[in-house]
C-alpha cells in the first residue's frame, strides 16, 4: 500500500462507523444491520468483478453483515449501481490514487 493511503485510514473509519450508525438507525431498508461489517475498497471499474466477486461470495455464506465499499471518484455510475445489488452502503468521494479529494 502506497504511504499516502494510510493516511486516509482514520477518515475511512469513521466513515464506516457512520455509515453503521446510520444503516442501524434506518429501518426502512428492510435488510438487518450489525454492527460489524465487511469492507472493502474500490479505486476504479478495473477491480469491480473482484468486488461483486466478493459480495456475493459473503451473501452465499448466509452472512448478516453489512457490505460496504469505499469508492473513489474513478468508479462509474454503471459500477455503482452494479454494486448496489450486492453491498448495504456505498461510501462516495474518497480520494483517488494520488490522494486528492473532489
Amino acid at each position: 500500500m502506497k504511504p499516502i493511503a494510510w493516511i486516509f485510514l482514520p477518515f475511512a473509519l469513521v466513515l464506516i462507523q457512520s455509515l453503521l450508525s446510520a444503516a442501524s438507525s434506518s429501518s426502512s431498508s428492510g435488510s438487518q444491520s450489525s454492527d460489524e461489517a465487511y469492507v472493502t475498497l474500490l479505486y476504479g471499474d478495473e477491480f469491480l468483478l473482484g468486488v461483486r466477486v466478493l459480495g456475493k461470495s459473503i451473501r452465499d455464506t448466509g452472512s448478516s453483515k453489512d457490505m460496504v465499499a469505499l469508492i473513489s471518484d474513478g468508479v462509474s455510475e454503471y459500477a455503482k449501481r452494479l454494486l448496489e445489488v450486492y453491498l448495504s452502503s456505498l461510501a462516495l468521494s474518497l480520494p483517488d490514487r494520488c490522494g486528492h479529494v473532489k
